[in-house]
């Protein structure tokens, strides 16, 4: 992927997030503030994670490729 794809990428990706959420703002009690809407947001996106292909086989060569990217790369 060149860098305009990652970036085209990661925008439509996490608008999809966005509007779930936003579609459910209603249903959100009324009493919760930033830490209950944070902990929400960090729960469903890491739900979604454990679906993807990484998270499945987390001793594969690409989980482990993936793990050093991302602390060689201080991500």
């Amino acid at each position: 992927m060149t860098k305009a794809e990652k970036k085209l990428f990661i925008k439509n990706f996490t608008k999809t997030f966005v509007d779930e959420f936003i579609s459910k703002i209603d249903k959100v009690p009324e009493d919760w503030d930033g830490i209950e809407i944070r902990t929400w947001l960090a729960d469903t996106v890491s739900d979604e994670a454990r679906r993807w292909e990484i998270k499945q086989n987390p001793k594969g060569k690409r989980a482990r490729k993936y793990r050093n990217d991302i602390a060689i790369s201080e991500l």
